[in-house]
């Protein structure tokens, strides 16, 4: 047996890494075939493997951050500020929100990262962007409405109305954050 020969006639595994050092095979989808040599097989892995567009990354991030900030102005500062003064002894007073609404946008500022990041890891060649996006940021919209409008109903002494509108406003910031997303993390 010459080098590299035992990758000759050797069934089909899927794997997703192979450590020359340690000599482990892991699952990727990658079937091992006749290579040559290790030198080989590592190129063919190596083209197997996806790298994330950083810059789509980063646009994608503050577009979303962008996104979220002016829906969440319209939203709350516009379309449900007559609610919230109906409801204004369960709030902080406005003067101390406007004091502490560094740290909303700093939460802000960290989770349009990670939601472009996610999106960008479960982004799929080949489909259209758009589409990618709707879908994403419904399912997360879905996930996050519906534990934020009406956990804080049950907590919080505000109308059922208000937790409805909050559900449907956090849909429709993650619908409009996900579709940012495809539109500009794409091929």
């Amino acid at each position: 047996m010459g080098p590299g020969s035992h990758f000759q006639k050797v069934k089909p595994v899927p794997f997703t890494t192979f450590d020359v050092a340690a000599g482990s095979v892991r699952e990727i989808g990658l079937e091992i075939r006749n290579f040559r040599n290790v030198q080989q097989f590592r190129g063919e892995v190596n083209r197997m493997e996806e790298h994330m567009n950083t810059k789509r990354w980063l646009l994608a991030s503050a577009a979303v951050f962008v996104v979220i900030m002016v829906l969440e102005f319209v939203i709350h500062g516009m379309l449900l500020s007559g609610i919230y003064k109906q409801t204004a002894s369960v709030w902080r007073t406005q003067a101390e929100m406007q004091r502490l609404m560094w740290i909303f946008w700093a939460g802000y500022l960290v989770f349009a990262p990670f939601f472009a990041l996610i999106y960008a890891k479960g982004y799929e060649k080949g489909k259209p962007g758009l589409g990618q996006g709707f879908r994403f940021g419904l399912y997360v919209g879905a996930m996050l409405s519906v534990m934020h409008g009406f956990g804080w109903y049950v907590i919080l002494p505000i109308p059922l109305a208000l937790s409805c509108y909050w559900f449907a406003a956090i849909l429709v910031e993650f619908v409009a954050a996900g579709v940012v997303a495809g539109l500009i993390y794409h091929e």
